[in-house]
C-alpha cells in the first residue's frame, strides 16, 4: 500500500515538474512586452521578483510624454498602494543606475485591475474557472477566420505543446498558447482582490 502511494506522489510530482520545465520553456514573454517594452521587462523581471512582486505586463508608451507603465502583483496575486510605492521605488532606483531608456521618461506601477492580462501558462492554469477573453495571433485554420473568443478558462492541455482550454458558447476550444496574441480576465470573472481591486498608479516623477 505505502509503495503504491509512493508511486502515486512520485508520478504526480513528475507531471509538476514537466508542466514546470515546458512553461519555463515555451516563450510567452510576448504577451509581457513587446517592441521596445521587451528587452526593459527582462532587466527589471528579477529586481521585480527579488522584491517579492511578479511583473504581469510592461509597456514603453512614445510621443511627447514618455510612459514607462509596469503592472505587476505579489507572488500571492494581491497588489496595493504600499506594494505599487515599494516596487515603484525599487524599479526608479534600478533604472537610474543601468539608465536603459533614452531621454526622459516616467516611470508608472500599477495593479493588474479587474482585467488582468493573462500573460503566462501559470496564469492560465491559476484562472483555470474564470471569465476570460483571447486573442489570436493569427486564425486557428485556412477554414476558420476567428481570432476572438470569449468564455471560461478550463486549464492547461497537453505537455509537448501546450494549449489553452476555454469553454465558450459553442463548446469547449483548445488554443495553442504560442498563437495568444492577447489574453485577459473579464471583469465578472475576476476574483476579488485581497487589497481591493484596481489601484491607480504610483508616478515617482519624471525621469531625465
Amino acid at each position: 500500500m505505502q509503495s503504491a502511494q509512493r508511486a502515486d506522489c512520485l508520478t504526480c510530482l513528475f507531471r509538476c515538474v514537466i508542466f514546470l520545465s515546458m512553461d519555463a520553456f515555451l516563450d510567452m514573454r510576448h504577451l509581457v512586452a513587446a517592441g521596445a517594452a521587451r528587452p526593459i521587462a527582462d532587466l527589471i523581471e528579477p529586481v521585480a521578483v527579488s522584491a517579492g512582486f511578479r511583473i504581469i505586463r510592461v509597456v514603453l508608451g512614445g510621443g511627447g510624454g514618455r510612459r514607462l507603465q509596469v503592472m505587476a502583483e505579489r507572488t500571492d496575486g494581491s497588489m496595493d498602494l504600499e506594494g505599487c510605492a515599494s516596487l515603484s521605488r525599487n524599479l526608479s532606483a534600478f533604472l537610474d543606475e543601468k539608465d536603459p531608456i533614452e531621454g526622459s521618461y516616467a516611470l508608472e506601477v500599477s495593479s493588474p485591475g479587474v482585467r488582468r492580462p493573462l500573460s503566462s501558462l501559470e496564469d492560465f492554469q491559476r484562472w483555470s474557472g474564470h471569465e476570460a477573453r483571447i486573442e489570436l495571433a493569427s486564425p486557428p485554420s485556412e477554414n476558420a477566420a476567428r481570432k476572438r473568443f470569449s468564455g471560461i478558462l478550463e486549464g492547461v492541455e497537453g505537455v509537448e505543446k501546450q494549449c489553452i482550454a476555454i469553454r465558450t458558447e459553442d463548446g469547449l476550444v483548445s488554443i495553442p498558447a504560442q498563437n495568444i496574441a492577447r489574453a485577459c480576465l473579464l471583469e465578472s470573472g475576476a476574483a476579488p482582490r485581497p487589497e481591493g481591486g484596481d489601484l491607480p498608479a504610483s508616478k515617482p516623477g519624471e525621469k531625465t
